[in-house]
């Protein structure tokens, strides 16, 4: 919360570009972290993580309905009236306000995929069928997403429908079936496929048993998340008030993100190696 006022007040006083469609006038996206958790938080309290998948499927069905059939929609895109006011607080901020139960949904859809996830496996087999899994539930969601789209309503980012949040956690496992498929490409050329022999006493562990390991990146990444975001905030904040964007070509562009991400990742794998977890909130 303390970040959002934050980026509030620093997004007024630079005069930073902003689009009021976004979130709003005052919101950001910092606010509707600290709603997400909030919530979430409560959520997870009444109801065991074992359901938040089911939680999550009906509060998207719920907000679905609000959005289509009581209006909610309309109120999101055009305001009070349908004058596209910005009068009064709820109007400045109303994409910002209501998009936090779409976002929600997505967190708790997060927490079912991450218990998935997380489950035991030691043996590469045992990744390779998750990787399957998840190619299957991939297709099944993108197929979703065109049914949603053709049948219930657009994607739409500002008030985080249906279709987004589909589309959001498709794209998600579709990512993570990638970088799945990446490791195990890369342990099986580093290690060649190996059977398990079968334990021989109760306390022996197999030989042979082939995890695939942390990727170094993600790990240090993961070491200060929360950190890289804000680092990742404040470049491309200096990125834009530095240079005009939408004027650069390709190419030119295509080297500010490098540098970009360049520094990022160099600045996580320097704090990583050298154990420096910076924590001021």
């Amino acid at each position: 919360m303390v970040l959002g006022f934050i980026r509030l007040a620093s997004v007024k006083a630079t005069d930073y570009q902003e689009h009021v469609s976004e979130y709003g006038v005052h919101w950001n996206f910092f606010f509707t972290l600290a709603a997400v958790s909030i919530f979430s938080s409560i959520c997870l309290t009444l109801v065991s993580p074992h359901m938040s998948g089911i939680l999550s499927m009906v509060l998207a069905a719920s907000y679905q309905n609000q959005l289509t059939n009581q209006g909610l929609a309309e109120f999101v895109l055009h305001g009070d009236g349908g004058i596209d006011s910005r009068e009064g607080l709820l109007n400045a901020n109303r994409e910002g306000l209501v998009s936090c139960i779409g976002y929600l949904v997505i967190y708790l859809a997060g927490v079912q995929l991450g218990r998935f996830l997380f489950l035991p496996r030691t043996l590469l087999r045992e990744y390779f069928v998750m990787f399957l899994q998840l190619c299957i539930a991939d297709v099944l969601l993108w197929a979703m997403l065109y049914v949603s789209v053709m049948s219930v309503e657009p994607v739409c980012r500002r008030s985080a429908n249906l279709s987004y949040i589909i589309w959001i956690i498709a794209y998600s496992i579709h990512l993570l079936a990638c970088f799945l498929l990446v490791e195990i490409l890369s342990t099986v050329a580093n290690h060649g496929l190996r059977e398990t022999p079968k334990k021989t006493e109760q306390n022996d562990s197999p030989k042979d048993t082939q995890p695939i390991p942390d990727p170094y990146l993600i790990s240090a990444f993961d070491y200060n998340l929360l950190l890289m975001f804000l680092l990742g905030n404040l470049l491309t904040g200096v990125v834009n008030m530095s240079i005009n964007t939408i004027e650069y070509p390709p190419f030119t562009g295509f080297v500010t993100v490098t540098g970009y991400m360049f520094i990022i990742c160099v600045v996580a794998q320097m704090l990583h190696k050298y154990e420096k977890r910076i924590k001021f909130w």
